[in-house]
């Protein structure tokens, strides 16, 4: 009898001890795997917002467009008008506004009022000439000074105007010469965009003026957006990881 009651002690002990090691074991495997889970959550919510953060970035430094060495086109080629989409960026409209409004000044790419560039046209090379824009009664033209300084070169240029909206005021105030302020401000903005893109000082897919405001707010949404679904996902794996843990405490041990 003894020796009976002495074999059911130890197998009760013995079942008490296995019993609570696999439900310490079973905790521990269940505190593991939810460590997973949180970690593998937190890892997929930030490559999200790192994604749409480096797509961004790509966008916003896309490379500003060279103009072609003069040396390698034809006169025609030179003066011909450049390409505007039906849909057409800032710096494409600035572009095409710049080669209809500016060029007879400040030269096809910006280098002035150069005699290399005034050669270009056979028949109007003397542009003070009688009758033209040297500023005598009578002329057809607004008078153009004898020296019109680049606005566009590898080095950059316009160094005075710090902003683009500086530059954009300049512009609206004294340009063109005969009727300063006679564009509407998106055309401002747009040739704006196209001197500054020329210069290095900004990249052709970046816009200026209330656009470039609306492309700051998207960008502060994206941003918010991003960090309000890594919130939710945190907060679906803390829901989850809690389920679990009231499951396991509330079963038998």
């Amino acid at each position: 009898m003894i020796e009976s009651l002495i074999s059911n002690a130890g197998l009760k002990g013995c079942t008490r001890v296995y019993s609570s090691y696999r439900n310490f074991t079973l905790e521990k495997i269940s505190l593991v795997n939810h460590k997973r889970i949180l970690w593998v959550g937190l890892v997929f919510a930030g490559l999200i917002v790192l994604s749409t953060g480096i797509i961004l970035l790509i966008q916003k430094t896309a490379p500003a467009e060279p103009l072609p060495p003069a040396a390698s086109q034809t006169t025609a080629e030179r003066l011909a008008q450049p390409p505007l989409p039906a849909h057409p960026s800032q710096y494409e409209y600035g572009r095409y506004l710049f080669w209809l409004n500016c060029i007879a000044c400040h030269g096809d790419r910006g280098q002035g009022l150069t005699a290399e560039f005034r050669s270009l046209y056979a028949e109007d090379q003397n542009c003070w000439g009688r009758g033209c824009h040297a500023g005598h009664p009578g002329d057809q033209g607004f008078p153009i000074p004898h020296y019109v300084p680049a606005i566009i070169s590898d080095t950059g240029k316009l160094p005075q105007f710090t902003t683009p909206e500086s530059l954009f005021e300049f512009l609206r105030t004294t340009h063109p010469p005969q009727y300063p302020g006679h564009f509407p401000d998106d055309q401002y903005w747009a040739i704006t965009n196209y001197l500054l893109v020329q210069n290095h000082r900004l990249t052709p897919d970046q816009t200026l003026g209330p656009t470039r405001q609306d492309a700051q707010a998207n960008f502060r949404r994206s941003i918010a957006a991003g960090l309000l679904l890594l919130a939710v996902v945190v907060a679906i794996v803390w829901l989850v990881l809690r389920r679990r843990s009231m499951r396991s405490g509330m079963q038998p041990s």
